[in-house]
């Protein structure tokens, strides 16, 4: 059995403390281990954290179903996004990008952050956004769902859906 390390030097010390927060608890949960299983997270333990958490569900990118997405993703979207597939939702400028993050995370099954901007789809603007997705396990030790929370913050830096 492999005794992994944390490593957090990809999150940057700039990135809001509520995503090292979530970093931490996930380092917390999967102990020694490469990542945590699913059955090892208890969502009251973040419950802060609801309306900005999403968590999918597959083994390949182009697979993945949104499960729970809280409801500040609403907001931006203007529609309910679980049970959609995440390539079906991600923004087309953006598609790319964000479904590399998700194919590393699976693939290497390590958490992921990613700072960049996106369109505020009912209000027709831009919003910046830090995201932070965790590989989660099955009873094989594959990645069989990922964890994220994400800020989201207008163009003067303010941070929305506190």
């Amino acid at each position: 059995m492999h005794n992994y390390k944390e490593n957090n030097d990809f999150l940057p010390e700039w990135a809001d403390r509520r995503l090292h927060s979530f970093l931490e608890y996930w380092n917390e949960v999967r102990g020694g281990r490469r990542f945590p299983n699913r059955s090892d997270i208890e969502p009251l333990d973040f419950h802060q954290e609801w309306p900005l958490v999403f968590l999918v569900e597959g083994t390949r990118v182009e697979d993945l179903t949104i499960r729970l997405a809280g409801t500040a993703y609403w907001e931006i979207y203007g529609f309910e996004l679980t049970g959609r597939k995440l390539v079906d939702v991600v923004p087309r400028n953006h598609t790319r990008d964000v479904l590399d993050d998700f194919d590393k995370c699976l693939r290497e099954g390590r958490p992921v952050f990613a700072a960049n901007q996106m369109r505020w789809r009912p209000r027709h603007s831009r919003l910046n956004y830090h995201r932070l997705i965790l590989p989660l396990g099955d009873s094989q030790g594959r990645v069989s769902h990922v964890l994220g929370l994400a800020m989201f913050f207008d163009l003067s830096g303010r941070t929305l859906f506190v």
